[in-house]
C-alpha cells in the first residue's frame, strides 16, 4: 500500500503544479499591466504640471504677503506666549530660519523684511511665516494663512511623483517581488496540498492495507481473521461487509463439515443396517430351533434352553432396533406437511408417559386469537415425523432428570413465534447442556448417555432441518434445559384450520 500511497500524493502534486506555469505568466502580465498605466510619461508629466501651478500660485501669495508687509497694513503677529505655546518641532524650525537670516542693522526708515515669507506648520496649520524689523522696532514674527486645499495638494502631488519616480526606476525589481510573492504563495499551498494529501492517502491506503492482509489471511484459510471497521462511508462499509463475508464463510465452513460429517455417518449407517440385518431373522430363527429340538427331559437343560433362547431373542430384538434406528438415521424420508393441531399432537404425546412424567400446554398469542385458531394455531409439518422428534426430546429429558435425581414432570410448551410460526419448548430439571456441549450435541457419535448411539439428536435436527425450522438448546430458568424448536408458519391461512 506504500506504492499506492505514493501514486495518491503524486497526482495531488501533479494536479497542484499542471497550473503553475500558465498561472504565473498570468500573473506577470497582471503585474506589468497594473504597473504600466502608473508609469506612463503624460501621468508624470501632469503631476508635475500641477504641481508647478500649485508652487506659482504659493508664490503669488508670498508676493502678495510682502506687498501687505510694505504696505503697512495690518499683520497677524506671534506673541511670545505663542511662540512658547509652539511644540519643541516648531520652535526649532523659527530658531533655525532667524539664524540662516543675514543679521543687518534696523532700517532708518520703512519696514525691513529680514526673513523673507515660508511655508510653515504652526499649531497644525498651513502659513507663511516672515520676519519683520520695523524702523527704530524690535524683531518680530507676523504670519498669514495659506488656503488648506493649496497646501494638502502640493504635498499629494510632491508624494505622488515622488513614488512614480521610484516605481520607474524600480519597476523590474518590482515586478519580480510580486512574482516571488505569487511564487512563495503558491509554494505555500502546493505545501498544504502535500500534506493533506499525504493525511487522506494514510486514512484511505491503511483500511486498504488492514483489507488486504484480511484477504490473505483468509486465502490461507483463516476464518477467524477480521479487519478493524474503521473510517465511514464506502470504506467503512466495505470493512463491514467483509467481516461479515468472513463470519459467514465461517458458519458455512463449519455446516460443511457438519453435512460431510452427517454424510459420513448416514453412509455408515447404511452399510451398517443393511449387514446386520440380514442375520438377525437367521439367528433368531435358530436360537428357538435349538430350543425346542431338544427331546430330553433333563430340567436344568431345559431351562438353559430356554433362557438362553430368550437372552438371544431379546438382543436380536435390540438389534433390530437399533438397525431400524440406523435405516431412520441413513434414509430420512422428506415430510408430507399438513395443518396440525398443536394441542392434540401434544395430548397424544402425553398419553404415552402419563401426567407424573409430562406435563404439556399450549400457549394463546395475539395472532392465534386474531387468526381464531384453537391452542394458539396449527403446525404445518408432518405429524409422524414431528411426534418422533417430541418422543426423541422427552425421552432425552427424563433420561437427563434421571441422571440428576430428580422427578418432576418433563414440560412441552408450545406457542406462536415472532415470525408467524410456532415454536414447541421441551424443559428439564436435568444438569443442563454445558455451554461449549450445546453445537456438539447435535452431531452424531455425541451423546452423554452410556448406552446411546448418539444419532437421536442428530435426527431430531435432520428432521427440524427438512421443515425448514432450527433447533438449539439453552439453560433453563432455575436450572436444566431448554430444547427450542421453531418452524415456519405453513401457507397462507393455515393458521385457521385448526379449529
Amino acid at each position: 500500500m506504500r506504492k499506492l500511497r505514493l501514486q495518491l500524493i503524486g497526482i495531488l502534486v501533479l494536479a497542484v503544479l499542471l497550473p503553475l506555469l500558465p498561472a504565473a505568466f498570468v500573473a506577470r502580465e497582471l503585474f506589468r499591466r497594473s504597473l504600466d498605466p502608473l508609469l506612463e510619461t503624460s501621468i508624470v508629466e501632469g503631476a508635475q504640471a500641477g504641481l508647478a501651478v500649485t508652487r506659482e500660485v504659493l508664490e503669488r501669495e508670498k508676493s502678495r504677503f510682502l506687498a501687505r508687509i510694505a504696505a503697512g497694513g495690518p499683520l497677524d503677529t506671534l506673541t511670545a506666549a505663542e511662540i512658547a505655546g509652539l511644540d519643541a518641532r516648531e520652535q526649532s524650525a523659527l530658531r533655525a530660519a532667524a539664524q540662516a537670516a543675514p543679521h543687518a542693522g534696523g532700517p532708518a526708515t520703512g519696514v525691513a523684511v529680514p526673513i523673507p515669507p515660508e511655508r510653515f506648520l504652526l499649531a497644525g496649520e498651513e502659513v507663511l511665516v516672515a520676519s519683520i524689523r520695523a524702523p527704530g522696532g524690535v524683531p518680530a514674527w507676523v504670519t498669514s494663512p495659506l488656503p488648506a486645499a493649496l497646501a494638502a495638494r502640493a504635498e499629494k502631488l510632491t508624494r505622488s511623483i515622488q513614488l512614480l519616480e521610484t516605481l520607474r526606476r524600480a519597476r523590474g525589481p518590482v515586478i519580480r517581488g510580486l512574482e516571488a510573492t505569487f511564487l512563495a504563495v503558491y509554494g505555500a499551498i502546493v505545501l498544504v496540498v502535500l500534506l493533506v494529501g499525504s493525511y487522506l492517502a494514510s486514512r484511505l491506503t491503511r483500511p486498504m492495507a488492514a483489507l488486504g492482509g484480511g484477504i490473505e489471511r483468509v486465502a490461507a484459510g483463516d476464518l477467524d481473521t477480521r479487519v478493524p471497521e474503521v473510517g465511514r462511508g464506502e470504506i467503512g462499509a466495505l470493512l463491514r461487509s467483509f467481516n461479515g463475508m468472513v463470519g459467514r464463510l465461517r458458519t458455512q465452513q463449519a455446516e460443511l463439515v457438519r453435512l460431510e460429517k452427517l454424510a459420513a455417518w448416514r453412509q455408515m449407517s447404511r452399510r451398517l443396517a443393511h449387514e446386520v440385518k440380514n442375520p438377525l431373522t437367521p439367528i433368531q430363527l435358530a436360537a428357538q430351533e435349538v430350543r425346542d429340538a431338544y427331546p430330553g427331559d433333563d430340567p436344568a437343560y431345559r431351562r438353559l434352553l430356554d433362557e438362553s433362547a430368550a437372552i438371544i431373542e431379546e438382543e436380536v430384538e435390540g438389534l433390530r432396533a437399533l438397525v431400524a434406528e440406523f435405516s431412520q438415521f441413513a434414509r430420512l424420508p422428506e415430510p408430507q406437511r399438513a395443518s396440525v393441531d398443536p394441542a392434540e399432537l401434544l395430548a397424544d404425546v402425553a398419553a404415552l408417559y402419563g401426567d407424573e412424567k409430562l406435563a404439556v400446554r399450549v400457549e394463546s398469542g395475539e395472532r392465534a386469537e386474531r387468526a381464531g385458531a384453537r391452542g394458539g394455531g396449527a403446525l404445518w409439518c408432518d405429524r409422524e415425523q414431528m411426534r418422533r422428534v417430541l418422543l426423541n426430546l422427552v425421552n432425552n429429558a427424563l433420561a437427563a432428570q434421571g441422571t440428576a435425581g430428580r422427578t418432576p414432570p418433563v414440560e412441552i410448551v408450545a406457542g406462536p413465534a415472532p415470525d408467524g410460526g410456532m415454536r414447541i419448548r421441551v424443559l428439564d430439571r436435568g444438569p443442563g447442556v454445558p455451554e461449549s456441549e450445546r453445537r456438539r450435541i447435535f452431531e452424531p457419535d455425541v451423546t452423554t448417555k452410556p448406552d446411546g448411539m448418539g444419532l437421536g439428536l442428530a435426527i431430531v435436527e435432520s428432521t427440524i432441518q427438512s421443515h425448514g425450522g432450527t433447533v438449539a438448546v439453552a439453560d433453563r430458568e432455575g436450572g436444566g434445559a431448554e430444547f427450542v424448536i421453531t418452524l415456519p408458519p405453513g401457507p397462507r391461512g393455515i393458521q385457521g384450520e385448526a379449529e
